[in-house]
């Protein structure tokens, strides 16, 4: 009986005489301490666990049954198995499905949300379709009107697959670490640079300042994930930020990142927007979570860029951090973890 000590997941043994024989200290927690000796059916609550436990005794075969731990923040679902032993005893092992759920719920929101996003341009397509087949001539101006809505909508759709491809093969790799050395300056100048387009339309200027990085100090990273990752920073820099104001882009070496525990690299993306409210910032990187709905489609925006940032940082080993004041702007920073000699050995 002192074997089930070991065992790290809740363990409960019925005798034949229905006397609860033992319980692991991961049961204790669950059902309570100083229950040995007593009736199970005095224990145990609830009638699908209870009728499982008599079918067991009865016929010999193994049932498997839901059994909910109920908690003050909430439900912790279990998998109850029972298994008949050979001392004509009963024992019942809870396995935690909560992670199980979680996945299937966000899974079921996931593709909710998908569906939410085609839907208004799928909408506007068909309708505008419909009434150009309907009619058999219309003015050339309104025909103009009726296609760029249509460009405009196809666009979006377009935008929203290859963030979901992008976003899922971020997460197909998101184990497997970086191997290849690269240069962060190289990577943020070209990232401005191609960001540089959106800047004629808002008058922004970008301003880059790079750190001095040690030789010895070496970048372990995705050099076309990176780039994206500063592409995504900059861009939403562009767009939700205050027109004709400046967007910096810096980098700092750091010696030492208490919270990756090693030398480390900082990029930081800053704006002169309009401050984020607390209340969302923590949000951000959740999937089609926007803080502005209807700014963010008018922009362009999928709702996945941060989502995918969060993913590449969390493949690079780093982290990311959002800090958001009236006065300072908006700053987006990413601390990736540097490789140094002492490492090496």
């Amino acid at each position: 009986m002192e074997t089930i000590f070991a065992i790290p997941f809740p363990i409960m043994v019925i005798g034949a005489d229905q006397q609860i024989l033992g319980m692991n200290n991961c049961a204790c927690a669950i059902f309570g301490a100083n229950y040995q000796g007593r009736l199970y059916s005095n224990v145990i609550r609830q009638p699908l666990l209870l009728a499982a436990i008599n079918e067991v005794f009865e016929s010999g075969e193994r049932r498997e049954v839901p059994f909910i731990q109920s908690l003050a923040k909430q439900d912790v679902t279990h998998r109850a198995v029972c298994v008949y032993s050979e001392n004509q005893s009963v024992v019942i092992s809870f396995f935690d499905d909560s992670f199980q759920d979680e996945v299937e719920q966000l899974r079921s929101e996931f593709v909710a949300n998908v569906s939410h996003e085609l839907r208004s341009p799928l909408t506007a397509l068909i309708g505008f379709i419909e009434t150009m087949r309907g009619q058999e001539k219309i003015a050339p101006e309104i025909q103009a009107q009726f296609l760029g809505i249509m460009k405009r909508e196809t666009d979006r759709m377009n935008r929203l697959i290859e963030d979901l491809l992008s976003l899922s093969r971020v997460e197909a790799d998101e184990r497997i670490r970086p191997a290849q050395t690269v240069e962060i300056n190289t990577i943020i100048s070209a990232a401005i640079s191609i960001c540089n387009g959106l800047t004629k339309q808002s008058k922004n200027e970008i301003l880059f300042f790079p750190a001095d990085i040690p030789k010895e100090a070496k970048l372990l990273a995705d050099e076309d994930q990176l780039q994206q990752v500063f592409n995504n920073l900059i861009e939403n820099a562009i767009k939700y930020g205050e027109a004709a104001g400046r967007i910096v882009v810096e980098t700092q070496y750091l010696a030492h990142d208490p919270a990756l525990r090693s030398a480390a690299l900082s990029v930081c993306v800053t704006n002169q927007g309009e401050a984020i409210e607390m209340v969302h910032i923590p949000r951000l990187t959740e999937r089609f979570y926007r803080v502005d709905e209807d700014r963010s489609r008018n922009t362009g925006g999928t709702g996945l860029g941060l989502a995918i940032v969060k993913h590449i940082v969390n493949r690079h080993r780093g982290r990311l951090k959002i800090n958001s004041d009236p006065e300072q702007g908006n700053s987006f920073c990413i601390f990736l973890p540097l490789e140094t000699e002492h490492d090496r050995f």
